[in-house]
Parts: C-alpha cells; sequence; structure tokens
C-alpha cells in the first residue's frame, strides 16, 4: 500500500519543480538583450526584434531601409547605433556613430511602432542623399508615407526627418533630447500630423539654427501634444515656423532661446498659425543680457494669418504683425505664468492627461540664463 505521507512529498515536490522551471523560463525571456554583433539588413533585425522586449537592445551597422509596405514592430526594443550623437548626460559626443537608424525611400508606405531609435550624425554621403536637413535617425524621403506609434527619437543628430512630399503621421510618441544644427527634434518639410506626442530637451545649435524642437517648412498639425524645456540658438525654441501650423488641445512652454530674433516659444516667418485650446506660457528669450518673456512672434514685419481661439498666453511679441493679421477670440493672458508652471516642473503629460513618473533636467544644455531653468 502506497504511503500517503510519501505520495503526499512527491507531488509538492513535482509543483515545486515545475515552479522552479517556470520561473526559470520568464526570467530568461525578460533578461537584457543586447546583440553582439550589428545587424545590417532589413531581414535580420525583423527577425530578432520579432522575439525582443522591452530588455533587448539591438546595434545597428548602418542605416536600414524599410521595405515598402512593412510594418515593423520593436516590442519595446531599443535600436541604435553604436555611440548616438548625445551622451546619456545630454552632452554632444563628437565621435558617435556616422548613419543614422531607419530610411524610408521615395512612395514607400511604412509604419513602425514600439521601439526606442538612437541614431548617430549621418556622414555627408549622395547616395543616401544626406544633406545637411536630411541628417537624422530616421529619414522619410520623397513622398514616402510614415506612421509612427509608440515610438520614443532620442540621443539623435535630429530623431526625424520628412521630405518636401512626405507625410508623416506620430501617435503616442516621443522626441526627446536630440540636438542638430537647426530643427534639433525635427525637421520637416512635408506634412508632419501628431497626437498625444510629447517634444522636450531637444536643441539646436548653429548661431543660424532655429527650432529648437521643430524646423517646420511644410504642414504641422498637432492635436494633445506637450512642447517644453527645448532650446534654440536662433528663432523659435520650441518651433520655427516657416510653412503653416495648426495646433489643437496643445501647450508650448518651458521654451527659450538666445538670439537677436523673435520668438522664444514660436517663431512664425510666413504663412498661418492657428491655435485652438491651447496654452502658450513662460517661454523665454535672451538677447546679451536682456531677458524677454516671449510665447509668439512673427520674425519680420508682413502679412501673416494667425488665430488664437480659446488659449491661454503670457506674452506675445506684436511688432510687426498688422492688427488686421492677428486674431485673438476668448483667450486668457496669464501674466504670472501660473498655468502651465506643473508641466515645466513635474512632468510631461501622456497620453491619458497625467504625468509621467519622472521628468528629470540632465546637463544637457552648455547655455544657462534666468527662467525657465535649461539644464
Amino acid at each position: 500500500m502506497i504511503n500517503k505521507r510519501k505520495l503526499f512529498k512527491f507531488f509538492i515536490f513535482i509543483f515545486l519543480m515545475i515552479g522552479m522551471v517556470l520561473s526559470i523560463f520568464v526570467i530568461s525571456s525578460n533578461k537584457i538583450k543586447v546583440y553582439a554583433d550589428e545587424i545590417t539588413t532589413y531581414e535580420v533585425l525583423k527577425t530578432a526584434l520579432a522575439s525582443a522586449n522591452s530588455n533587448t537592445t539591438i546595434t545597428v551597422g548602418n542605416a536600414i531601409e524599410i521595405p515598402n509596405g512593412e510594418t515593423l514592430d520593436g516590442n519595446g526594443a531599443t535600436v541604435r547605433v553604436p555611440v548616438p550623437k548625445i551622451n546619456e548626460d545630454g552632452t554632444l559626443n563628437d565621435s558617435c556613430s556616422g548613419w543614422g537608424v531607419f530610411f524610408i525611400s521615395d512612395s514607400s508606405n511604412v509604419e513602425i511602432c514600439n521601439m526606442t531609435i538612437m541614431g548617430g550624425c549621418p556622414e555627408d554621403d549622395p547616395e543616401h542623399w544626406y544633406e545637411e536637413y536630411e541628417k537624422a535617425a530616421i529619414s522619410a524621403k520623397g513622398s514616402s508615407y510614415l506612421k509612427l506609434t509608440n515610438v520614443t527619437l532620442t540621443r539623435s543628430y535630429r530623431g526625424l526627418y520628412t521630405d518636401y512630399e512626405a507625410k508623416v503621421e506620430m501617435h503616442n510618441c516621443n522626441v526627446v533630447r536630440n540636438a542638430a544644427e537647426y530643427g534639433g527634434g525635427i525637421y520637416s518639410c512635408g506634412t508632419l500630423l501628431m497626437d498625444g506626442c510629447s517634444l522636450s530637451e531637444n536643441r539646436s545649435l548653429s548661431s543660424e539654427g532655429g527650432g529648437g524642437a521643430l524646423e517646420n517648412q511644410g504642414l504641422f498639425i498637432a492635436n494633445n501634444t506637450v512642447i517644453v524645456n527645448n532650446y534654440s540658438t536662433e528663432c523659435g525654441g520650441a518651433i520655427n515656423g516657416v510653412g503653416n501650423m495648426y495646433l489643437i488641445n496643445c501647450t508650448v512652454t518651458g521654451n527659450a532661446s538666445e538670439t537677436d530674433k523673435k520668438g522664444a516659444g514660436i517663431s512664425v516667418r510666413r504663412g498661418t498659425f492657428y491655435a485652438v485650446n491651447s496654452i502658450f506660457t513662460d517661454n523665454y528669450r535672451k538677447n546679451g543680457s536682456t531677458l524677454f518673456r516671449e510665447d509668439i512672434a512673427v520674425q519680420s514685419a508682413g502679412t501673416y494669418n494667425i488665430k488664437l481661439i480659446n488659449c491661454i498666453y503670457s506674452a506675445i511679441n506684436e511688432n510687426g504683425i498688422d492688427s488686421n493679421c492677428l486674431e485673438k477670440t476668448n483667450c486668457y493672458v496669464d501674466t504670472e505664468c501660473n498655468t502651465a508652471t506643473s508641466y515645466r516642473n513635474s512632468g510631461v503629460l501622456n497620453r491619458t492627461g497625467g504625468y509621467t513618473d519622472s521628468f528629470n533636467h540632465p546637463v544637457a544644455m552648455t547655455k544657462t540664463f534666468g527662467k525657465p531653468e535649461l539644464y
């Protein structure tokens, strides 16, 4: 007759062994994966990402073209060049890798999702079209279409470039801590649509380089998007607007520029600028020893089409704006800048309206002056 006590102990032993095996499986499936060899082809990259997770880091040995019709799911992984342009502490690395991460060719239709991307500084290379403004972690060429969802572009020489006929949609994306001569976060010549995104801690580098977060040469439409704590060495600490811009439910605060050219937050160079249900506060420009609060400004006198509806702002520089070209409907002037203090001090809004867990300010800028405290 089988001893019940021994049988009970036997089953307990079996259950414990099964538990240990499952635990080892879970741990091994979530362990940090770093691919030692640099990946150079799309097919190998897609295979590697199929089994990736948020602990996976994949290094690319050259900019990889994503073929037409492809959807590349990163499963939370980081895809990067060996040496990104921006170090972890936010400082520039002049010995960075000489290529970006992805490019999309003319007429291609591509989607990228669930991925963190870190690029280097693409070298001048006619074969890959690398003019200065085209250098980026991702370059969308010609009349290509690119959709980005849950993608973070960071630590790159410019996060994104869109060509003149290209169309890019960004949903729930972050463009954080990138730098370039101009258009530090994004340089867009085509159509750029953003929904539920954030652009933060980006900067331009050249004395003639505008658009800390974005240089817009085409059509820019943003909804529920935060543009905060960006820096420009010319006009447009947040956005240098040469094309048409439409902002809905957006916040532009804590941006700065150091220049004699106007527009610490939004610099309107030409075209149309409409904003609805949006906040523009606490953006500053320094010219010499003088500090200006300047959320919106035009670069030079001319004919513009600027409309603000149900907006809050702290200071608009109306010099050069014809009275018939600026329309403000049901707007509130927040001279004390109380409205957006929490954005600047506490964090970046996420898609659901709450704050991200943390929004630290590393030493990412070489310039320091007045409000806001730029690193």
